[in-house]
């Protein structure tokens, strides 16, 4: 739509990459050109905002059925304090922000940089002794450092990585020029486990999503992958 640009909602099999439903069913043009005045066409749903069990709640108020999309509720709830909610309780957004995770065994892990410079991420132990640092500048490699970048998952992070700097007027018109990859670091170790090229004609990439089996990674070309995590280097 022409004020959000990006309203609607599908769902996706992450096994298959089979699109299973559309929120916005296909209709002719007439009735799409009707759709987009205001109090003339039928609620849209809206964007998703946040999955629970099996259920997703959309900008709209509208709560679809994950197996079907069909709409089966309304939530009053204000869209944006649910995603308060679900933020502060994510490993890697308090990560972003600066704060540190305590992991189970007391370890303290931070994003962070020793100089204000580049990409770091510390293990420290309880006592305050440090575990491991990781310094992305030593792998001659870059990330734009935004939440979208990297992620933590049960004890791994997943970093989105360039072989080639990207300034911040960058012109996402133009090709960027390098190669993206998706990297896997151990918590517990310290140490790269996993590297996975990302097609070159990928352009800008972005992690989407993540949990303990896989990760969600979105291109600019408007392609949408799924990895799943390697148990063994």
């Amino acid at each position: 739509g022409p004020w959000t640009l990006s309203f609607g909602a599908w769902g996706i099999s992450v096994e298959t990459g089979e699109l299973l439903w559309p929120a916005r069913r296909e209709v002719s043009w007439g009735r799409r050109l009707l759709e987009l005045l205001p109090g003339v066409g039928p609620p849209v749903p809206g964007t998703a905002v946040h999955v629970s069990g099996s259920l997703c709640f959309c900008e709209g108020g509208k709560v679809l059925s994950i197996h079907s999309g069909d709409v089966v509720g309304e939530n009053e709830s204000d869209p944006e304090e649910w995603r308060a909610n679900v933020q502060e309780k994510d490993a890697s957004w308090i990560l972003y922000t600066g704060r540190r995770w305590r992991l189970d065994n007391g370890d303290v892990f931070s994003h962070g940089s020793e100089d204000d410079e580049g990409f770091h991420l510390f293990r420290i132990a309880s006592n305050g002794e440090s575990r491991w640092h990781f310094d992305l500048g030593r792998e001659g490699h870059f990330i734009t450092g935004n939440y979208y970048s990297y992620r933590y998952s049960e004890g791994f992070v997943y970093m989105m990585v360039s072989d080639r700097y990207r300034e911040l007027t960058f012109d996402p018109t133009k090709p960027h020029g390098g190669h993206y990859f998706l990297w896997t670091l151990d918590v517990q170790t310290g140490r790269l486990c996993q590297k996975v090229t990302i097609p070159d004609w990928a352009g800008e990439c972005r992690i989407e999503d993540v949990d303990e089996r896989r990760i969600l990674v979105s291109t600019a070309n408007k392609k949408l992958f799924c990895y799943g995590r390697r148990l063994q280097p």
